[in-house]
C-alpha cells in the first residue's frame, strides 16, 4: 500500500495494488531456484533467446560449456529445433531424447511465461538406452533363430498335398500357441494302410519343439511294414523316448500324449493305441469316446 497526504485540501490518498500472484511467482521461482540447486541432476534455464541464464553445480559439471550468457544451442545443438518464443508463452511441456557428446540424455522442458524462461531437467540415460538396444538385438537375433526353427519344423510336418492324397476326406486344426509348438502330427501310408498320429509334447515354444522333432525322427524309424500294430508302434516309441532322454531328463516327466490310429480301408478296420489322448469315432451312431490308457509316451508316475 503506498499513503500519500495533501496538506492543501486535507486528504489523505491511499494506492493500492494486488501483489499476491506476484508474490506467489517468486516463491515458485526462489522454490525451483533451491531445488535445482540441490538436484543431483542436471537443471539449467534459458530464456527466449536461447541464452542461458542459471545452471545448477550439476549441469556445470556435466556440460562444461554451461556457462551463463552463452547459447544453450551450442551447448546443446538439438534444441535449435524448438519454436523458444511459443513454447515459452504457452507454458508448454516436453519430454525429449537427445544424443550430446557421445550421451543420451532424456530432456524435461518446462516453459514458464512468467519468468519468460525455460527450465530443463536432465537424466542421463545412456547406459539405459544401451541396455535396451543389446535386448532388442538379443531379441531380434532369438525371433530370427525361432522364425528358422519353424521353417524346419514345418517343414518336417507331413505336407498338405500329401495328407490329401492319402486321407482326401479330412480337415486339419493345427494352431500352435507359440511360433514352434510340442504339438505335431504325423501321417504315413504304409502299403495298403494309412497311420495318423496326433501328439501333444510336453512343454510349449522351443522345448516343445525338440520333443516334436524326436516324436517325428522316431515315428519315421519305427513305423514300418513288418510293424503297423499300433499298440506295439506306441510301446517301441515310449521305450525310444525314456532310453534317449534317461540320461539327462533325471526325474523329469518328458514326453508326450498321443493318439495313433492305422486305416485299414480294405478290410474297413481302424486300429487305435492311445497314451492319455482318445480316440473319437463319430458316424451315425452317434459320437463314441475309447478312452486311452492313463500313461504317456514316456516317464510317469
Amino acid at each position: 500500500l503506498s499513503i500519500k497526504g495533501v496538506s492543501e485540501i486535507g486528504l489523505c490518498h491511499l494506492y493500492g495494488a494486488d501483489v499476491t500472484v506476484q508474490k506467489e511467482a517468486e516463491k515458485v521461482i526462489e522454490s525451483m531456484a533451491l531445488f535445482a540447486k540441490l538436484n543431483p541432476e542436471p537443471v539449467f534455464r534459458f530464456s527466449s533467446d536461447f541464452r542461458i541464464v542459471e545452471a545448477n553445480p550439476a549441469a556445470k559439471e556435466t556440460f562444461p560449456a554451461m556457462i551463463s550468457g552463452e547459447d544453450i544451442r551450442e551447448v546443446i545443438p538439438p534444441f535449435g529445433e524448438i519454436v523458444i518464443d511459443e513454447f515459452i508463452n504457452s507454458n508448454l511441456r516436453e519430454l525429449r531424447e537427445d544424443r550430446v557428446n557421445d550421451r543420451i540424455y532424456r530432456f524435461m522442458l518446462r516453459g514458464l511465461a512468467d519468468t519468460q524462461v525455460c527450465q530443463v531437467y536432465t537424466s542421463d540415460i545412456t547406459q539405459r538406452v544401451e541396455q535396451e538396444e543389446k535386448i532388442r538385438e538379443q531379441a531380434e537375433k532369438i525371433k530370427s533363430s525361432i522364425q528358422y526353427a519353424y521353417s524346419i519344423q514345418t517343414a518336417v510336418l507331413p505336407d498338405v498335398e500329401y495328407i490329401n492324397s492319402v486321407l482326401p476326406d479330412n480337415f486339419l486344426l493345427y494352431e500352435p500357441r507359440d511360433v514352434v509348438s510340442g504339438d505335431f502330427y504325423w501321417v504315413k501310408q504304409v502299403q495298403d494302410k494309412v497311420v495318423i498320429v496326433i501328439a501333444d509334447s510336453t512343454g510349449h515354444g522351443v522345448p516343445g519343439a525338440f520333443m516334436s522333432m524326436l516324436g517325428v525322427a522316431f515315428l519315421n524309424e519305427i513305423v514300418t511294414p513288418d510293424n503297423l500294430y499300433a499298440d506295439m508302434i506306441l510301446n517301441k516309441l515310449r521305450a525310444h523316448v525314456i532310453s534317449t532322454l534317461s540320461s539327462s531328463q533325471g526325474t523329469r516327466a518328458d514326453g508326450m500324449d498321443l493318439a495313433l490310429c492305422i486305416i485299414d480301408s480294405e478290410r474297413r478296420v481302424i486300429q487305435y493305441a492311445g497314451a492319455n489322448n482318445p480316440f473319437v469315432l463319430i458316424n451315425k451312431g452317434g459320437i463314441n469316446e475309447v478312452k486311452p490308457d492313463k500313461m504317456p509316451i514316456g516317464r510317469y508316475r
